[in-house]
């Protein structure tokens, strides 16, 4: 198993939201692929909106994920 401090940051530059979160997603499964374990990733994001697409993503290919920022975006009063 690889240590975490060893990864480097990644960054996704994609045209579309859903880019982004598909491009997320596929990054983590690879880090996890190299022995990462997934908790020991973390995902940053400019504004909490951004991150709905990107709980989709990771719902989608079955990635456990927290927020620590706030709510899931689904949780927050609408």
């Amino acid at each position: 198993m690889r240590e975490a401090a060893a990864i480097k940051p990644r960054g996704a530059t994609r045209r579309l939201v859903r880019q982004q979160a598909l491009f997320v997603a596929q990054a983590g499964c690879s880090i996890a692929e190299e022995g990462i374990e997934l908790r020991d990733i973390a995902v940053l994001y400019r504004a909490h909106y951004h991150s709905m697409e990107v709980q989709m993503e990771f719902t989608r290919h079955g990635i456990p994920f927290q927020i620590t920022s706030g709510l899931r975006f689904f949780e927050q009063a609408m």
